[in-house]
């Protein structure tokens, strides 16, 4: 009881500093402020999202990012302790090492009791962090990448593994896995926590000066969270993207949160390679016919994303910019 109650006393105290801070920075002017992108548009349907992406109609809601709660609570101990504060969502992950460890079902009692019985909607979940057996073995920038095996290898195969997707892209068999099993309590689907934050200032640093993301992408020297060129973060998107649509269509794929101002900008102008798209065919399921653009065409790979997630906190600046939006 008494952690419960310490519990929820930090929690308001957080509230209550969120309001000290939205009302000094209101004598000062008003922040300019970039809300998730969920795009309309005319007509019922495309074949990707730079033709059309649903409207989404769905409530706001605060809710809770667990984190790291430790061996002593429950998941449903801390949604719980959310639901009393007036959480009614959540943002979670389901990391493809953590299902490789405890079985793909491991949290499906915790979604399903939080979405019946604490009536809990719009919920967002990162996918992230392969097992270690999938991991790329590739070095960037004297650093072992942390994405996947065979991103660049076909996403559909004919089943011949007994699955949709092909085996051999460990990323498409990983969000397979998530969106057949979790995917009647997700909606957002959040590639990777913040893949741009980094200990350098090049996020961070005007555009024009050397080294800034503005006019440079990110290198895998000063990305600790994917250690990989950037355009490989865009080609996880697009995997996802078909994936997804296929047993999932009212699903939306979002470009991870981003720790710096100018992220956002390559996910609009970069394609999945630095110079061309994969040469081997793509081929979309019966399910989810033209998913894709040609192989030899590159796209803006907003194509492959129907949402953006951005992070601002109370003590940053009020001005967090995104040419993207």
């Amino acid at each position: 009881m008494i952690k419960r109650h310490a519990f929820l006393l930090l929690m308001l105290s957080g509230l209550l500093l969120l309001v000290a801070s939205v009302s000094a920075r209101s004598s000062a002017g008003a922040p300019n402020v970039y809300l998730p992108l969920i795009m309309g548009g005319s007509g019922s349907g495309g074949n990707n999202a730079n033709e059309w992406v649903p409207p989404y109609t769905g409530q706001f809601r605060y809710g809770l990012n667990p984190g790291y709660y430790g061996n002593g609570w429950t998941d449903n101990t801390v949604y719980q302790l959310c639901y009393d504060a007036g959480c009614r969502s959540a943002r979670n992950t389901l990391p493809d090492a953590f299902i490789a460890q405890w079985g793909v079902g491991i949290r499906l009692s915790t979604f399903q009791h939080i979405t019946s019985d604490l009536q809990f909607g719009d919920i967002t979940t990162f996918l992230q962090t392969p097992r270690d057996e999938w991991r790329d073995t590739a070095v960037y920038d004297g650093h072992q990448s942390k994405l996947w095996q065979g991103m660049y290898e076909p996403i559909w195969d004919n089943g011949e593994n007994g699955t949709a997707v092909n085996d051999n892209n460990r990323f498409a068999l990983y969000v397979s896995q998530i969106v057949g099993t979790y995917g009647d309590y997700i909606s957002f689907y959040e590639i990777i926590n913040e893949p741009d934050y980094t200990y350098s200032n090049y996020g961070w640093i005007e555009p024009g000066q050397p080294g800034s993301w503005w006019d440079n992408p990110p290198q895998a020297a000063d990305t600790p969270n994917v250690r990989t060129p950037i355009f490989q973060y865009i080609r996880l998107l697009r995997i996802a993207y078909e994936v997804v649509k296929r047993d999932d269509p009212t699903g939306y794929v979002t470009p991870a949160a981003s720790a710096t101002n100018p992220t956002s900008m390559p996910c609009c102008a970069t394609a999945t390679t630095p110079t061309a798209a994969p040469s081997r065919p793509i081929i979309p399921s019966p399910a989810a016919p033209i998913l894709t653009p040609s192989a030899s065409t590159i796209t803006p790979n907003l194509a492959r994303a129907t949402g953006m997630a951005h992070n601002g906190f109370p003590t940053a600046t009020a001005t967090k910019r995104s040419r993207c939006l």
